[in-house]
C-alpha cells in the first residue's frame, strides 16, 4: 500500500503507527454549493428554521459497516415526538 488518505484526525493518528509515513491528512470529497434561493424551498412546506439531514451511503462497502436503516431508525428516534419536524421514510 503506497498511501492511505483519512479525513478524521483520530482515524489518521490511529493508522500513523501502523504505517508511519504514509497516511494522509485529507478533506472529505464532498462537494460546496450554494443554497437554494428561498423560492426555491416554498413548495416543499419547510418549517423555519429548519435542519435538512442527508446520509450517503456507498453501495461498494457492507451495509453492516454502514447501515443506512440504523441512520433513518436514529433519526425517527431522536425526532419522532417533535411535532415541528418531518421525517419522511
Amino acid at each position: 500500500m503506497h498511501e492511505v488518505w483519512e479525513p478524521l484526525d483520530v482515524v489518521a493518528q490511529a493508522l500513523a503507527p501502523l504505517l508511519p509515513g504514509r497516511v494522509r491528512m485529507v478533506p472529505h470529497p464532498l462537494a460546496l454549493c450554494l443554497l437554494p434561493q428561498a423560492e426555491a424551498l416554498t413548495g416543499l412546506a419547510l418549517a423555519d428554521p429548519v435542519v435538512v439531514a442527508l446520509m450517503v451511503v456507498s453501495l461498494v462497502v457492507y451495509l453492516i459497516r454502514k447501515d443506512p436503516l440504523a441512520g433513518i431508525a436514529a433519526l425517527w428516534k431522536a425526532f419522532r415526538d417533535r411535532l415541528d419536524q418531518i421525517i419522511s421514510h
